[in-house]
């Protein structure tokens, strides 16, 4: 809270109010408060006075702006203000010191609120501040001998298993404390994630600690444990929830990411069993200026653009059928909205798929990802993932603008050159994503060969006529649904399919128009995988598609029998 201003004239009017009352309602008349009948005896207006201003130093204490708390110097109008804020205050507990002896002031206030946040009692969560520009300070408060007796404690109660929250904060300080410097990550306390009030999602904890959902683990390596209950052992131990890991285990992780002959290249979401998926394909407008503001570290996050996106998702929650997944196109999500986009989707069990805005680092360096939030059922309860996945490569055109104009490098630094595109099997759905311009790398393209259901491209690109061949090329050489999302202002998303009649190759295709819409599209993913389940590519009468590519070598997880 930084309007101490506005916060005054609240506690004057309200203790005005409360005169006004106590002039009014005399001492033996009867009056309600809060819906409870009473009578106003002597000291009731004193001590309503009195609790209200503890409240007002709580708000206060709770609200105030997470990048401030350990500022060592605070601009002289900021302190006038809270001084005036606190002499108000503290003259009404002046006012009451026969009934609490309570003293309060502005340096108070200032040691105070870095407990609160320590706490997680701040209006915002810990797990959020540690993101801001106090984390340095804030995660170097540990009390190490306090806080190993409470640890010994909790861990003979047997109530929370403090072995597996040390290990899932030292597998994430990196990615959990990314403001902290790295040799201070090291004396964290461990008291806001073993009493949180806002614990981490099951969704965030993924997204913290990789290896939840089969990706290396960027503490140690060689991680062991199955994914299912790397992550069902984290959130137990993070949210108390009653959670059977190794039973997890072994019925929901399948035997099929063992038996594969690249293991790592697919990654297991979900148990469910889907015979069709319904894809949504938003068509929404990103401007030249939106891209300049988010190259510059300034998202657009103006109302306007908000209700535009929230329209789409709110159509996208009408639609019927119920889609699987939603898509948005690449660079067309502020990073800040990601969460409450997530959410929305996720209550309803709808899938995200979508282009983020640049993710900044120091040195002028940037890079673009995809967010994949999909719903996922291992805990034994409705929950999602949270997936990043980095566009590896800048397009030729972007690079340069990026670098001419705002003096912005690739932040190669952050990825792993050897990286390559998993295999999400979400539900028994194979699917690949890549982004825009990694579509023309024929080699990573050729690589989700028979292995894949549909391969899913998010664009902003206004080659339109290179990207319509690439996109048909690769429906038949990849052999699979090919899903392409456009920004608006170019159009051209298309959901094409390798079939046999040219007028059903293009399940759905848009472009162009004043607003920003939706669409559905359904896509058969039996059908596919029993006609690539042949033992010969012989094409028959009345085949749904085109015939096998040579040398097409279908993955053992999407064979189907019978083949038809």
């Amino acid at each position: 809270m930084n309007e101490w201003q506005h916060a005054e004239k609240i506690v004057l009017k309200a203790y005005e109010s409360i005169n006004l009352l106590a002039s009014v309602i005399t001492s033996g008349k009867e009056v309600t408060i809060n819906g409870c009948k009473t009578r106003a005896v002597n000291d009731l207006w004193r001590c309503i006075k009195g609790t209200l201003s503890w409240l007002f130093v709580d708000a206060a204490t709770r609200y105030y702006n997470p990048d401030k708390l350990f500022l060592d110097k605070h601009s002289k109008k900021e302190e006038c203000l809270a001084d005036t804020f606190f002499n108000h205050i503290s003259q009404s507990l002046t006012n009451l010191k026969d009934l609490l002896d309570l003293r309060f002031d502005s340096a108070d206030f200032y040691l105070k609120v870095p407990l609160v946040a320590r706490a997680d009692l701040a209006k915002e969560p810990y797990k959020q501040i540690v993101k801001s520009q106090s984390a340095e300070k804030l995660v170097n408060q540990r009390d190490s001998k306090k806080e190993a007796k409470i640890l010994k404690l909790m861990s003979t109660s047997s109530l929370i298993d403090i072995d597996v929250i040390k290990l899932f904060l030292k597998s994430t300080k990196n990615t959990r404390l990314e403001k902290v410097a790295k040799g201070n990550r090291k004396n964290e306390s461990y008291l806001p994630y073993i009493f949180p009030t806002r614990p981490l999602t099951p969704a965030e904890i993924s997204e913290l600690a990789p290896e939840c959902v089969g990706l290396p683990s960027r503490y140690d390596k060689n991680s062991d444990g199955r994914p299912s209950t790397i992550w069902a052992k984290y959130t137990q131990a993070l949210r108390g929830v009653w959670i059977k890991p190794t039973l997890l285990a072994s019925e929901q992780d399948s035997d099929e990411a063992t038996k594969t002959v690249r293991p790592k290249k697919f990654i297991h979401i979900g148990t469910d069993r889907k015979h069709k998926i319904v894809v949504a394909l938003t068509s929404i407008k990103t401007d030249e200026d939106d891209w300049a503001k988010m190259a510059c570290n300034k998202s657009n996050l103006s109302r306007s653009r908000y209700q535009r996106i929230s329209e789409l998702v709110n159509a996208t929650l009408k639609l019927s059928p119920k889609p699987d997944y939603v898509l948005f196109p690449e660079l067309s999500i502020p990073l800040r909205w990601v969460n409450s986009i997530a959410d929305r989707l996720s209550s309803a069990g709808i899938s995200l798929i979508a282009g983020t805005e640049y993710r900044h680092f120091d040195d002028n360096q940037l890079k673009s990802e995809a967010v994949l939030v999909l719903s996922d059922n291992r805990l034994g309860y409705p929950a999602s993932v949270k997936i990043w996945q980095p566009k590896l490569e800048p397009a030729v055109g972007e690079d340069e603008a990026l670098f001419s104009t705002f003096g912005k490098s690739w932040a190669f630094s952050t990825l792993n050159p050897k990286h390559r595109k998993p295999v999400y099997i979400h539900h028994g759905v194979n699917f690949g994503v890549m982004i825009c311009s990694e579509l023309q790398n024929s080699k990573a393209r050729i690589r989700f060969q028979g292995a894949v259901d549909a391969l899913m491209v998010l664009s902003w690109n206004k080659d339109l006529d290179t990207f319509a061949s690439l996109i048909e090329s690769a429906a038949l050489d990849v052999h699979a649904y090919t899903i392409l999302v456009n920004n608006r202002k170019y159009g051209d998303s298309r959901v094409r399919s390798p079939a046999k009649e040219s007028f059903m190759r293009d399940i759905a295709r848009v472009k162009g128009g004043d607003n920003d819409f939706v669409v559905a599209a359904t896509l058969d993913i039996d059908a596919l995988r029993a006609f690539q389940s042949r033992a010969k590519r012989w094409s028959k009468d009345g085949d749904k598609f085109k015939p096998l590519p040579e040398g097409f070598q279908l993955a053992k997880n999407r064979k189907k029998l019978p083949p038809k």
